[in-house]
C-alpha cells in the first residue's frame, strides 16, 4: 500500500487531461502528469503501485515516489514543477591556477 495516496478532484483532473491532449509542455511535466493519472485512487479502485507505474512509463520508482509525495504534501504546484538543484559546488582555483588565469 502506498503511503501517499493520490486523489484528483475534477478541478485538478481537468488540467492534467488537457495537458496530456495538447502536448505543449516539457517532457518532465508530462511525465509527472502521467504519473499522477496512473497513481490516482478513484471510485474504490486501487491505484497502480510504484513498480507498475515505473515499468509502464519507463522511469524509476523513486521518481514516482517523489511525484506522489510532492502532490500530497506540498501541494498541486509542487507536483508539476521540477525542483531546482541546490547546493551546487563550484570549483575553486588554487594560487597557481589563479595566477595563470590572470596572466
Amino acid at each position: 500500500m502506498a503511503k501517499y495516496m493520490v486523489e484528483l478532484h475534477e478541478q485538478e483532473r481537468q488540467p492534467v487531461l488537457t495537458l496530456m491532449t495538447t502536448g505543449r509542455a516539457a517532457a518532465a511535466t508530462r511525465l509527472h502528469a502521467r504519473i499522477l493519472l496512473k497513481a490516482e485512487v478513484r471510485d474504490g479502485s486501487r491505484g497502480w503501485t510504484a513498480a507498475e507505474i515505473a515499468a509502464a512509463l519507463d522511469t524509476s520508482e523513486s521518481t514516482v515516489h517523489r511525484v506522489r509525495h510532492a502532490f500530497v504534501e506540498p501541494g498541486w504546484a509542487a507536483a508539476w514543477s521540477r525542483q531546482r538543484p541546490t547546493g551546487r559546488q563550484y570549483r575553486q582555483l588554487d594560487g597557481a591556477q589563479a595566477a595563470r588565469l590572470l596572466a
